[in-house]
């Protein structure tokens, strides 16, 4: 009998070996997939970041178009009241000026 006990033991023992080495497999099985979400999440990180800058260098474009093409409004209404558009001209003009002032007052406020 104390042989068939030894025997039921010992593949006892190598069932409960089997399942600790499954439980091990399970969990760097899980790790490596957590490592993996982590290679993902930094690279979602750099295209966000790469998205934010060509947004930031978008928008500055944009604000030195849009100030050009201010000066240029400024000059060709200047212009237009030169030669003595004076029906709506003038306070086109006074209301642009107006409204760059304030926009400059803003400004210094920051």
């Amino acid at each position: 009998m104390e042989v068939v006990e030894t025997i039921a033991k010992i593949v006892t023992l190598v069932l409960s070996c089997g399942a600790l080495i499954a439980g091990v497999v399970k969990l760097v099985s899980k790790y490596k997939k957590i490592e993996g979400y982590g290679k993902q999440i930094e690279s979602l990180e750099k295209t966000v970041e790469d998205l934010r800058t060509s947004t930031l260098a978008q928008f500055q474009t944009f604000a030195a178009e849009q100030t050009i093409q201010t000066h240029v409004l400024n000059a060709v209404l200047d212009g237009l009241q030169q030669l003595g558009c004076n029906h709506t001209v003038p306070k086109a003009k006074a209301d642009l000026e107006d409204y760059l002032t304030e926009q400059a007052h803003k400004v210094d406020k920051l």
